[in-house]
Order: structure tokens, then C-alpha cells, then sequence
């Protein structure tokens, strides 16, 4: 699984009709990792809202089940 954002960012302080200061950023992040079940890619679904990332990613029919405790 490979997941990859751009960002964009500006900023302009004004004094009047006088640009001040202008900040501007834009970056890129990557993130890469392995599943650990075989995922069913025609039911796998992706939002994003508010600055969240959701992911649903089914298990394909027959994988087995793995429960983990996280504490």
C-alpha cells in the first residue's frame, strides 16, 4: 500500500494596498507499508474529510481472522 499527498500553502500580510510579508510553502509526503491479509481492491474505499484520511479495506472472502490487543 502506497499513500502520497501534496501540500500547498499561502500566506500575505497586508498593510493597506502594501504586501507586507508573503509565506508560501508546498511539500509532498509519502508513505508506503504491507498489509498483512489479502484486500479485496473492488470493495476497497477512501475519504478524506476535515484533514482525515479513512480507509476501508475489506479482507478478501477465506483470509483468516488475527485479533490484536493494543494497550
Amino acid at each position: 500500500m502506497s499513500i502520497s499527498a501534496e501540500t500547498k500553502h499561502e500566506k500575505e500580510e497586508k498593510e493597506g494596498k502594501k504586501v507586507v510579508r508573503r509565506e508560501r510553502y508546498y511539500g509532498s509526503v509519502s508513505r508506503s507499508f504491507t498489509l498483512g491479509q489479502d484486500v479485496d481492491m473492488n470493495k476497497a474505499e477512501a475519504k478524506y474529510e476535515d484533514g482525515v484520511l479513512v480507509l476501508a479495506l475489506p479482507k478478501k472472502p477465506g483470509a483468516e481472522t488475527k485479533k490484536l490487543t493494543v494497550r
